[in-house]
C-alpha cells in the first residue's frame, strides 16, 4: 500500500452498465457486465483508453459517518471503460463524462483484488481521522490485472474516494 493523497481528477468519458444485484452474486454479475460494455465499445468502432474502473454507488462498507451508501444485501455497481470518442448507449449502456472531481483522496493497492480490503480499510480509517466525508461513488481504477500478469501478486489498483 501507499500513502493517501489528494488530487483534482479531470473528467473522463466512459462507457458503462451500472447495475444492482446481490452482494452474494458480485463475480457473476461483473463476469456478464464487463463483456457487454466491451461488446458495445466494439460494435461501434470507437477506441478504449485506460484505465478501467468501477464504481460503487453503495457498497460493502457500513459507514454511515463517511456518508457511504450502503445496502445489507445488495450492491450498486457500474462497470466503464474510458473510451476516445462518444457514441449513442442504448437501454443498458451509458455513455457520458464522468465529472471532474475538485478533492479525490487516492491510494494504490498492489496486489491481490483478494487483499484490497486492507486497502479500504486504511483509505477509510485516514477519512475519520482527517474529518473528510464521501462526496460521490467510490472508484475501483484498475491500472494492471489479470489481463497484463498471471501473478496476482503483481497486480495494481488505486482506490479513489472524492472527499469533502
Amino acid at each position: 500500500m501507499s500513502e493517501i493523497t489528494i488530487k483534482e481528477i479531470e473528467p473522463i468519458l466512459v462507457a458503462s452498465i451500472r447495475k444492482t444485484f446481490a452482494k452474494v452474486a458480485f463475480d457473476e454479475n461483473l463476469e456478464e457486465m464487463w463483456p457487454r460494455v466491451n461488446d458495445c465499445i466494439d460494435i461501434n468502432r470507437v477506441k478504449r483508453t485506460i484505465p478501467c474502473l468501477m464504481l460503487y454507488h453503495s457498497g460493502w462498507w457500513n459507514l454511515a459517518d463517511l456518508k457511504l451508501e450502503y445496502n445489507e444485501h445488495n450492491l450498486d455497481v457500474e462497470v466503464a471503460e474510458p473510451i476516445t470518442v462518444p457514441f449513442e448507449g442504448n437501454d443498458e449502456l451509458s455513455v457520458y463524462k464522468l465529472a471532474k472531481v475538485e478533492k479525490m483522496a487516492c491510494i494504490i493497492h498492489k496486489g491481490s483484488f483478494a487483499s484490497m480490503s486492507k486497502t479500504f480499510d486504511k483509505i477509510f480509517e485516514w477519512m475519520k481521522k482527517n474529518s473528510y466525508v464521501a462526496n460521490g461513488p467510490i472508484r475501483e481504477i484498475y491500472h494492471k490485472g489479470d489481463w497484463a500478469t498471471d501473478d496476482p501478486d503483481e497486480y495494481v489498483s488505486e482506490i479513489q474516494v472524492p472527499i469533502r
